[in-house]
């Protein structure tokens, strides 16, 4: 995916981020989760994920040899190794006005989004061995996506409300790099469910 598409894609998000008029935050998995911002019938937001993992290898080495070929002296070296990822997920969508009953109101809603990786191994003395190991795992991870789906929202009061989100999530991405001999291009398509708080303004 080109770098340009993915600019402007965040670009016109950055600039509507501050024209709101309402937030709901999504409950996925047990948690809260993925903020979004509602500008009329324009949606967007930016998810952020981090994961790093380190650890220490020891590694020993015989020297030295006895008559009986039994090591007598090993040489031990240490040598660290770390990992990080940060993955940046801009998404933009817009909402279609559907019927409405009493305090529930429906719609349909579509949504686009990125998922632009950042990888970094540290191993000691590699150099820049791991930079071709770092271009693989980013070419895998970084894909775009859409999704369509359909949503009850139920309206407590005009600054809150509960939104229910019945849809089908489709995930493209492609890999095409220098240490791998063919192009490959993949999809993964899902349907999900969510539930939403929104906080109106």
């Amino acid at each position: 995916m080109r770098l340009i598409n993915k600019l402007t894609f965040i670009t016109i998000i950055m600039t509507t981020l501050f024209a709101f008029d309402g937030m709901s935050v999504g409950y996925d998995g047990g948690r809260f989760q993925s903020a979004t911002f509602h500008n009329d019938q324009l949606i967007y937001g930016l998810d952020f994920l981090h994961a790093n993992v380190s650890t220490e290898q020891v590694i020993e080495t015989c020297q030295y040899y006895d008559y009986n070929n039994n090591c007598t002296q090993y040489y031990t070296e240490r040598e660290d190794i770390s990992a990080s990822i940060n993955v940046f997920m801009p998404r933009i969508g817009y909402k279609i006005p559907g019927s409405s009953s009493g305090k529930i109101d429906a719609y349909n809603q579509i949504e686009a989004y990125l998922v632009y990786p950042m990888v970094s191994i540290d191993i000691d003395d590699a150099g820049s061995e791991t930079d071709e190991v770092e271009e693989v795992i980013e070419d895998i991870i970084d894909v775009m996506g859409f999704k369509i789906s359909k949503i009850i929202q139920y309206n407590f009061n005009d600054q809150l409300a509960l939104m229910a989100h019945v849809g089908f999530n489709l995930t493209i991405g492609n890999i095409d790099n220098d240490l791998v001999e063919t192009a490959i291009d993949g999809r993964l398509g899902m349907t999900y469910t969510q539930l939403s708080l929104k906080f109106n303004l």
